[in-house]
């Protein structure tokens, strides 16, 4: 990458990677605060109990989802212009195409495969979204407890 396309290579996709980033996280964490709400409401559980690990990971997972739902044509966007570079390798999996941006991309996509087409290759995206949210928000949840349990057992 250095030797065809210059050290600026190695920063491709980052532009829809910092604008993708920050609403994702945050959607993740305000959706899995909802959701636990929803779970405490249709289960009668205190909300001041701290959540169990199904409710942790189910919630986590139910917000991954949601939250990609809203992200991810900027994460198309991004690993679209990410494997630029690789166009001889990618000649069977169908048409090459070169974008200058996210902008250009993006309405490159639009006018090209329309409105779904922001949303190709969603289904494997949001499984991916389900497992590693869920997973994150299991072990945020135990990392709390245990933290809460040394700040008692410190003080």
């Amino acid at each position: 990458m250095l030797q065809t396309e210059g050290p600026l290579s190695f920063w491709k996709g980052l532009t829809p990677t910092l604008v993708q980033i920050m609403p994702n996280a945050g959607a993740q964490f305000a959706f899995y605060r909802l959701f636990q709400g929803l779970w405490n409401y249709c289960f009668q559980h205190e909300a001041t109990a701290a959540p169990g690990a199904v409710q942790s990971t189910f919630c986590g997972a139910a917000s991954g989802i949601t939250a990609k739902m809203f992200v991810y044509p900027l994460d198309l966007i991004k690993k679209r212009i990410q494997v630029q570079g690789f166009e001889e390798a990618r000649k069977a999996f169908g048409s090459v195409r070169r974008y200058t941006g996210l902008i250009h991309c993006a309405s490159c996509i639009l006018k090209e495969e329309g409105i779904l087409g922001l949303y190709k290759g969603f289904w494997p995206s949001l499984l991916k979204a389900a497992c590693t949210t869920g997973s994150h928000f299991l072990y945020y949840e135990q990392t709390l407890k245990v933290l809460v349990y040394l700040h008692r057992f410190v003080l």
